[in-house]
């Protein structure tokens, strides 16, 4: 049992493979944390085998089918598996709560859907793999908005960002809210009226961050903390500009990288990231 603040009650199960490589050996771990509202959230951590976990990921909304969507099968993957084994660390890759096999949340609202709660429940695996004082919280969209709420309200527990396509934030959020509403709606009317995974997309549909005006923001950027925003073109539901004004908003520390696509962005990016994390090492300290 492990204790902290959002902490994991327990694990349910674990089983280990060992993929040998001509540099080392990656080991992959599966478990099921439970967190404080007794929510299970099935997760993975990979990379070499005897480094240390240092990385939380968590991956985007499954906008089309919230039940078919895990951390497996996400595009954060792609852009942190090939960093781990050049930065010698482990990433912990969960499911979140409201998609694919995560149970434990059906029937209690749309609300622990939101972006706040959703943060509470990447502390919970990064509890999970403790002693785990400070990470670096990385994130795809829904994702990347969990870790920024994340560093906002816990930022003494937080390392480092990767903010992966940032999703619509502020005022571009209302036209969005109204796509997500009507999405779930259209699919609770094909699935029935019971169909639990309505309060997933309900839940991103009322969700923002904080006011550009709020406090944290301020608190935030004193902590000088190093974030990397990527983005891509052609994608209106992850544009740029949330992006771009993250990166303004954030400070000095933030770095904003840019690709025209999808195919440019999945071969610029996982270097890019493994550089990075290489040059914050010496920048963090107890992590």
């Amino acid at each position: 049992m492990v204790a902290g603040a959002g902490a994991a009650l327990a694990v349910l199960y674990r089983y280990r493979s060992r993929l040998m490589s001509t540099t080392a050996t990656a080991l992959k771990t599966r478990l099921v944390v439970k967190t404080a509202d007794g929510i299970g959230l099935p997760c993975e951590s990979e990379g070499p085998e005897l480094a240390p976990l240092r990385v939380v990921a968590a991956h985007g909304l499954g906008s089309k089918d919230p039940s078919l969507k895990s951390h497996a099968d996400d595009a954060l993957r792609t852009v942190l598996l090939p960093a781990l084994e050049s930065v010698q660390c482990r990433a912990a890759f969960y499911t979140a709560r409201g998609h694919g096999a995560s149970d434990g949340w059906q029937g209690k609202g749309s609300q622990q859907m939101t972006w706040p709660h959703l943060a509470e429940d990447a502390l919970a695996i990064a509890d999970a793999h403790g002693p785990l004082p400070k990470f670096v919280a990385a994130g795809n969209s829904m994702g990347a908005a969990t870790m920024l709420n994340l560093a906002l309200k816990h930022p003494d527990r937080v390392a480092a960002l990767i903010l992966y396509r940032v999703p619509t934030i502020w005022e571009a959020r209302t036209a969005r809210r109204a796509e997500l509403l009507g999405s779930a709606a259209r699919l609770r009317e094909e699935r029935g009226a019971s169909w639990p995974f309505y309060e997933t997309l309900a839940g991103s549909a009322e969700s923002n961050l904080p006011p550009r005006n709020d406090p944290c923001w301020d608190a935030l950027r004193r902590r000088q903390m190093p974030i990397l925003i990527l983005a891509h073109g052609e994608d209106a539901v992850h544009p740029i500009a949330s992006g771009a004004e993250l990166a303004e908003m954030l400070g000095e520390k933030a770095t904003l990288q840019v690709a025209a696509n999808e195919a440019e962005a999945s071969v610029a990016f996982p270097p890019l990231v493994s550089a990075w994390l290489k040059a914050i090492d010496d920048d963090v300290e107890n992590w």
